[in-house]
């Protein structure tokens, strides 16, 4: 994966948990976010609506995060922590470390 896709997807990525911390439906109507939502619908992350609010200007409607969205944002969630601290198991919650034959 080349810089540049690495920026895109950070910048999926951001979009994404913030259309998950919003109240939905939400609509968008930033040129270049609403470029993302497409990305993002055409990846099976979120549920949309996009449409044409006059002849050079869309509106993205994001109706719901899929179950592929969520999981998206959980794997990116544990990608970083991973990354950030270096061991997994303090990713695990207390109450289910030590579980599972330890």
């Amino acid at each position: 994966m080349n810089a540049v896709d690495r920026h895109d997807l950070k910048l999926n990525l951001d979009l994404l948990r913030e259309v998950a911390g919003s109240t939905l439906p939400v609509s968008i109507l930033d040129v270049a976010k609403v470029r993302q939502i497409k990305a993002l619908r055409e990846a099976g992350l979120l549920l949309t609506l996009v449409y044409k609010v006059d002849r050079h200007r869309e509106c993205a409607r994001v109706l719901a995060l899929t179950p592929a969205g969520r999981a998206a944002l959980t794997d990116a969630a544990f990608a970083a922590f991973a990354a950030n601290d270096g061991t997994v198991e303090r990713w695990i919650p207390a109450r289910h470390a030590g579980q599972g034959g330890d």
